[in-house]
């Protein structure tokens, strides 16, 4: 391959890769990706060919004010996310340089704004995709930039035989074929060293407790005893620790309430995971619509006056915010939160300080056509999951207990209450508990250790 073909084709997919991992996120409108990846398409057909747009400096000054000015009001007004307007910007910048590659600091320009996208990728993504997007670019911006270094030596190298020989210079790089098998398996093994060493660094240091990487007084919080995962299989025992994580002030006190962090709909036999991950933004200081009136027809019931409450959370290593019940409103210093489709509330990334935010919640309560519920009505998912969409290892037996322990009740409320009367009287709370090797965790909870805490309660 020529180096020319090769040095834009390169630079070409290394833009294509880092915008790609921005799609993943799903913030960007379909028009706007396709309309970039086809101008990605339109600039390297017409940098192959030569075809220069020799836009006037001012014009392009223009074009880049235009840009900041639509990102602050995508930031202030629009999305309310810098995450999100910082991503088109950085397309709108990504679209620019790649029509005005001129001089060699525009091609270095390029790298950067590249780069600054995979960045904003892996803070907006959750997806495991991005990991393949991520050694892609990887592998097209470590041969870009090798291809890059070798253009400005042909420069030069051309540079000083056309002044050793009076004649006028060479065409720069257009004849030159480099692009050989060995370099490109060269090529491919940095991409891949990195990435492997990238993945390393993830790992380790994030996850590092001791030593060298301990973190100091005022770190984040990592064992607070919260968690976004609930994975059985590798739970071991509970270390207690006094350290204070959050307060809460209540308006009015309830009798009895639980303050959420997230919830799950599906269980699989090991972990609970989220299958109604999907989320919206909503400006902070507005009213937050209700998740399930799409799935559900409004309540007639009259709903009571919401609890207003106020936390105080010290830095943790998680982007959710705390509330019982259903939250109506957020009050925070962040302009936008998230929620999702099981009403699960998230900051767009982890704040890493000690935050302050109030919430007003509406406190469930059963009316008596709920109470005297006796098939069950679950939301519609996608997929067709329910809430225990998993074939146990010994499924009859686990229906025989559940029938010994709501032999008497009839309502579908009267079997929850039974079967919390069954675990307080038959199962002890523990916080040692090992994962067990021989059974599955439920069953192994349920009839072997008959102990547990809050997890396999739940």
């Amino acid at each position: 391959m020529k180096f020319k073909t090769s040095f834009l084709l390169s630079v070409h997919l290394m833009a294509f890769a880092s915008f790609q991992s921005l799609t993943l996120t799903h913030k960007l409108p379909m028009f706007f990706s396709l309309f970039v990846v086809g101008m990605i398409s339109v600039s390297f057909i017409f940098n192959l060919k030569n075809r220069k747009f020799e836009f006037p400096k001012g014009v392009v000054n223009l074009i880049i004010l235009g840009s900041f000015l639509f990102f602050l009001l995508d930031w202030t007004l629009w999305s309310k996310s810098l995450l999100i307007a910082s991503a088109y910007f950085l397309n709108l910048l990504l679209l620019i340089k790649l029509f005005t590659l001129n001089r060699s600091r525009d091609f270095i320009q390029l790298f950067l704004v590249s780069f600054l996208q995979i960045l904003a990728a892996s803070a907006l993504s959750f997806q495991v995709s991005f990991a393949f997007f991520l050694l892609f670019y990887l592998m097209v911006a470590t041969w870009g930039m090798i291809l890059y270094q070798m253009k400005a030596e042909i420069e030069e190298r051309n540079r000083l035989y056309g002044v050793l020989e009076g004649s006028p210079f060479p065409d720069t790089f257009e004849s030159e074929e480099v692009i050989t098998l060995p370099f490109f398996l060269t090529t491919l093994g940095v991409g891949i060293f990195s990435f492997i060493f990238t993945i390393l660094i993830f790992f380790i240091i994030p996850r590092a407790g001791a030593g060298f990487l301990k973190k100091g007084e005022g770190g984040e919080i990592r064992t607070s005893g919260f968690s976004e995962k609930v994975d059985f299989g590798s739970m071991g025992p509970v270390k207690l620790d006094p350290t204070v994580v959050m307060r809460v002030f209540l308006s009015v006190p309830p009798p009895k309430m639980y303050i959420r962090g997230t919830s799950f709909n599906v269980y699989d036999g090991v972990s609970w995971k989220n299958t109604l991950h999907r989320q919206r933004a909503f400006p902070a200081g507005e009213e937050i619509p209700d998740p399930l009136l799409k799935r559900k027809a409004k309540s007639k019931q009259k709903q009571p006056a919401p609890l207003a409450q106020e936390y105080i959370v010290e830095p943790m290593d998680t982007q959710v915010l705390f509330a019982p019940g259903r939250a109506v409103r957020l009050e925070s210093p962040f302009r936008s939160f998230y929620m999702d489709e099981m009403g699960n509330l998230a900051l767009q990334y982890k704040p890493g300080v000690k935050i302050n935010y109030k919430v007003s919640s509406l406190i469930p309560e059963l009316s008596p056509e709920d109470q005297g519920m006796t098939l069950p009505e679950l939301p519609d998912q996608r997929g067709n999951q329910t809430y225990a969409d998993y074939s146990f290892t010994d499924k009859e037996r686990v229906v025989r207990l559940a029938e010994r322990a709501t032999e008497s009740s009839h309502t579908l409320y009267e079997k929850a209450r039974a079967i919390e009367g069954f675990l307080k009287g038959n199962y002890a709370y523990s916080l040692s508990v090992a994962p067990s090797k021989d059974h599955a965790p439920m069953e192994d909870f349920l009839f072997y250790q008959k102990k547990g805490y809050c997890e396999h309660f739940a």
